[in-house]
């Protein structure tokens, strides 16, 4: 029997990122505000959340590890 399987999870982010570039698409993620260790600016939030563009244009050194 093999043993456990890794999470699909960070594969399909790191295809669904590259997809919505190669369609000319913006990507975007939504984080919760309150949540531990999150820090941004309280302007940025909007009914408890935030959304943040991550395309290529609007990060440096983005890497969608495991």
């Amino acid at each position: 029997m093999p043993e456990e399987m890794t999470s699909n999870r960070p594969y399909l982010l790191r295809a669904l990122y590259e997809w919505i570039g190669d369609n000319r698409m913006t990507p975007h993620i939504l984080v919760d505000a309150g949540a531990a260790g999150v820090d941004v600016p309280e302007q940025a939030v909007q009914k408890g959340k935030v959304i943040l563009n991550i395309d290529q244009a609007a990060v440096r050194d983005l890497e969608l590890g495991n």
